[in-house]
């Protein structure tokens, strides 16, 4: 097992002492299992940061593992505080944003070759796919609900309505895990959504 992480030292103000927990902040922390077999998805997973990782160079590495792959152990700590200086840390993190990028890119792209019913089928297996690849973070499964009921609602021939995908992705995440509730990434993305 590996374990990496920053350490981020606090400024010391005043004559006393600190207690350890008020004298930094570990960040970034990742943990990555080497030796054994290791689950199939990990295996491929593994397999395509190190094919991507060959193909690109040093500079651009760390930033598209961690866009497409949701690896980002390699990021280095002065490109993540520029990240977060400009506002953009978010990005950086595999979101609803990027699933709905793929899935919007994928319509497209299988529309040009098959019919809408067998596009739309091929899209939900291709953007489920790749949630399981990196790992199904909760972001990415709470669009891929939201992406399989408009495929649903679509292939029937039904209303598409925004409200109904959003409390069935609501509900789905609620009952995988009753305290993602009180999770700030729930709260915001269906927050921001609401707003829009």
């Amino acid at each position: 097992m590996r374990v990496t992480g920053e350490w981020m030292r606090f400024e010391h103000v005043g004559a006393w002492a600190p207690a350890p927990e008020r004298q930094g902040l570990l960040t970034g922390v990742g943990v990555r299992l080497s030796g054994g077999t290791g689950h199939w998805l990990d295996r491929l997973r593994a397999r395509a940061a190190a094919r991507l990782s060959a193909r690109l160079p040093p500079d651009v590495r760390p930033t598209a593992l961690a866009l497409l792959l949701a690896e980002r152990d390699e990021i280095p700590p002065d490109l993540r505080r520029r990240f977060a200086a400009a506002g953009l840390a978010h990005l950086l993190a595999i979101s609803g944003m990027h699933v709905g990028l793929l899935a919007a890119g994928a319509t497209f792209l299988l529309g040009l070759v098959a019919g809408p019913r067998r596009r739309m089928s091929l899209t939900l297996l291709l953007v489920g796919s790749y949630v399981l690849l990196i790992g199904a973070p909760a972001a990415a499964c709470r669009a891929l609900v939201v992406f399989a009921g408009y495929v649903w609602a679509r292939t029937r021939g039904w209303p598409v309505r925004e409200g109904e995908l959003l409390g069935l992705a609501l509900l789905v995440a609620v009952v995988a895990d009753p305290g993602a509730l009180v999770e700030p990434g729930l709260q915001l993305s269906f927050a921001g959504f609401a707003g829009y």
